[in-house]
Order: structure tokens, then C-alpha cells, then sequence
């Protein structure tokens, strides 16, 4: 395999791509590529968030059942681990038994390497992880929290997840088509088993859906469109790519704030139109902006 990680991360896209039908249904890789981070990385992020983040960071978050938790952020930020002890013994000294997920977005502020490691997974991307079409947001989420904290969730229109799972546990991801969610519970994108209106346990619902078995050194794609729940086995940690595609609105209001600019600024209109069909042609042309609404392709029903 080869060194360059250019290289190697467009050998993981085309093979990736292969199995989700370019992209348009969940797919898996098993043990077929290194993650751009390794599970060893993380004490060193974990030292970065003490020395630079706050409670409240966007970028860290510490969330029990689906409510953020301040007061652990502030635990984690005083009190990250030794070089010399296991990332899932500092887990539990810290955190006990409270199921707690813990989210740290945006990773090359923490972890500058990150953005030179993920060269490659998409070729409008170099010395950067954005461009005017596509932003690239690398983060980590790890813990031993049964159940992800967002409940049954689609992760956003134009938003998509390249899924590195670093272990050491394995864990468990589920999906439902919108339609068969709102017949199950009566919402078509978001479910909490804890509202006290929904009668329906995720343990429950999971035999009614399609069920991915990841396990460590696994690459997992979670395409747009498809309400989902992951669910941990014990402490793991998993380092995601989040995708967020220029979206047909995206696209539309970035052409009419450039109106407006050539309007105010009385510049020729003829010039607005071609900038406009510049970008539109480029967004196509990256095949990462004016995405389809609903995929065409369903997943098999269940999958080891």
C-alpha cells in the first residue's frame, strides 16, 4: 500500500463508491483502508481541547441521552488523559457509567496534520478542507453511549459521512426510508425514544429497519436522505469526514447575492450571468453540488 496519502485516500473513494452506488446508498468497506487518524491520535486532540477549547466550543461537545452536558465538557477540559494510561480506562474514571458521546468537530484547529491526511478524498481538495462547492469537516466522536444522542436522525440535507471506525468495540448503525419511519413512529426524519409522546423503544424499532455491523478498521459511507441511529457495543471511537454539499437553495442564493452585489456596485448584468454559470458548471463538474433529493437506490435488508 502505498505511503502518499493523496494516493491511497482516491483508491478508498473509487472503492467506496463501488459499493454505495457512487455514492447513493450506505455501503461498507471491511479492513480495506487505514483511517487518515489513528486511534493513538486522540490523547493528543484530547490535550488540544484542554488547551483550547471552553464549554462552550461549537467544536466539543459532551452529550447525555440527546441534552448537552456543560458541566462535563468542563470535566474533560480539566482533566485529559495521561500519556500513559488507556484512552477507555481515562473514559470510565471520568465519566463512569453515564453513556456519555463525545463530539469534537472541526479537528484540523486541534489536530493540524488532519488536513494534509485527507488529501485526495475529493478532487477539488489539496491544502484545504473547503472550496466554494464543498466543506470537509473532520471529526471524532467516541464514548460508550449505547445509543447516538441525536435519536433516529438524517445528518441534513446535502450532508453526508464517511465513517472510520477506530474501535476498540464494534458497534451497530440502522437505517429506515422516510416512509417506513413515519409510518413506525409518525415522524419522517427525527425520532427520540425518550419524548415522552413516542411509544416506541429503538430496541423496538432496529428489527424493523436494515442493520450494518461495523467493526474496527471498517470505512462506512452514511449518504443523505436516510434517517439512521448507531449504536454502541462499549467504548469506541470513530473518526468521521461530514460532507456538506452546495445545495440547490445554497446555489440559488449565493447567485442572488451576486446580483444584488452587481446591481449595487452597477456592473453589467451579462457579467453576473456568466460568473453565475461559471459556478453552476463547476458545481456539477465536482459532482458536489446539485444533489438529487432522494436516492434511487435501496440498501440490501441486512448486512454483516
Amino acid at each position: 500500500m502505498t505511503n502518499d496519502p493523496e494516493i491511497r485516500n482516491k483508491e478508498l473513494i473509487d472503492q467506496l463508491a463501488s459499493v454505495t452506488a457512487d455514492f447513493c446508498k450506505p455501503g461498507i468497506l471491511k479492513e480495506k483502508a487505514a483511517s487518515p487518524l489513528l486511534y493513538s491520535d486522540i490523547k493528543t486532540i484530547l490535550h488540544a481541547v484542554a488547551d483550547k477549547a471552553s464549554v462552550i466550543s461549537p467544536t466539543l461537545r459532551l452529550m447525555k441521552n440527546h441534552g448537552v452536558q456543560l458541566d462535563l465538557a468542563q470535566i474533560l477540559i480539566q482533566n485529559p488523559p495521561s500519556h500513559t494510561e488507556r484512552l477507555e480506562d481515562w473514559y470510565y474514571k471520568i465519566f463512569k457509567d453515564d453513556n456519555i458521546c463525545i463530539i469534537i468537530g472541526q479537528l484540523a484547529g486541534y489536530f493540524s496534520d488532519i488536513v494534509s491526511r485527507i488529501k485526495g478524498i475529493h478532487p477539488t481538495l489539496s491544502n484545504t478542507v473547503q472550496d466554494p462547492f464543498l466543506t470537509l469537516q473532520p471529526s471524532l466522536l467516541m464514548g460508550d453511549y449505547d445509543f447516538t444522542p441525536f435519536g433516529i436522525h438524517e445528518d441534513g440535507y446535502g450532508v453526508s459521512v464517511i465513517h472510520f471506525h477506530l474501535g476498540p468495540c464494534s458497534k451497530y448503525m440502522t437505517f429506515w426510508s422516510r416512509d417506513l419511519l413515519s409510518e413506525l413512529t409518525g415522524s419522517s426524519e427525527r425520532f427520540y425514544a425518550s419524548n415522552p409522546r413516542h411509544q416506541r423503544s429503538y430496541s423496538s424499532l432496529i428489527p424493523l429497519g436494515e442493520t450494518w455491523c461495523i467493526e474496527p478498521g471498517d470505512v462506512f459511507y452514511i449518504p443523505e436522505d436516510m434517517p439512521h441511529i448507531g449504536h454502541a457495543t462499549g467504548f469506541s471511537a470513530s473518526f468521521m469526514i461530514i460532507l456538506e454539499r452546495l445545495t440547490k437553495s445554497d446555489w440559488y442564493g449565493k447567485a442572488l447575492a451576486q446580483l444584488l452585489e452587481h446591481l449595487e456596485n452597477q456592473q453589467p448584468l451579462p457579467n453576473w450571468l456568466t460568473d453565475a454559470s461559471k459556478q453552476f458548471q463547476q458545481s456539477v463538474q465536482n459532482n458536489s453540488g446539485i444533489v438529487p433529493s432522494h436516492h434511487p437506490a435501496k440498501p440490501p435488508k441486512t448486512r454483516e
